[in-house]
């Protein structure tokens, strides 16, 4: 996590010296080491676009396989998307169309944005078309899911907070 917070904020030495440390360590948890190899790839292709990541999310892809571990595939397709798109672009939309594939499979819509993102700048003008409004849809649904649950927290928050003012009128109305 320490590592990826560091990745984030491109402070890619950092990241680095923290992945490295971990992921000798971490041969042993098939998923672990898929998760830290991919991030290690990641963090060292973003520091240097020159870096031959290929390799090492291949590796990644056949453990998070071998495991069965969606959620890990979904990363590993993302990441496979991005290295490609200025490599290969037929690999860039063959991984891109992995993780919407996996994406829905998860019914994970922020993955799926992800993937629909990927594929729009690379499809045919009919597949765009179609993916853009399934991308708009997709946004829309989610900004209206999240608007309601702040809404949600807010009126909570509202009455909870009324009811600790009512509770005081009453303590000293009691006294």
């Amino acid at each position: 996590t320490k590592a990826h917070v560091y990745q984030s904020k491109k402070e890619y030495d950092r990241a680095l010296d923290i992945y490295q440390s971990i992921v000798g360590l971490s041969k042993n948890y098939p998923r672990t080491y898929a998760r830290v190899l991919t991030n290690f790839a990641k963090t060292k292709w973003l520091q240097n676009p020159n870096y031959p990541a290929k390799e090492e999310f291949l590796t990644a892809l056949q453990i998070r396989r071998n495991q069965q571990d969606s959620w890990g595939l979904n990363a590993s397709y993302g990441h496979l998307a991005d290295f490609y798109i200025s490599v290969n672009v037929d690999s860039s939309i063959y991984y891109g169309n992995e993780l919407l594939n996996i994406a829905t499979y998860l019914k994970s819509p922020d993955d799926e944005l992800d993937a629909l993102a990927k594929l729009i700048p690379l499809s045919n003008h009919d597949l765009a078309l179609r993916y853009f409004t399934r991308y708009q849809f997709l946004s829309d649904s989610l900004l209206t899911a999240r608007n309601n649950a702040k809404n949600q927290f807010a009126l909570i928050r509202y009455n909870t907070e009324k009811y600790k003012a009512d509770r005081l009128i009453l303590q000293k109305e009691n006294a």
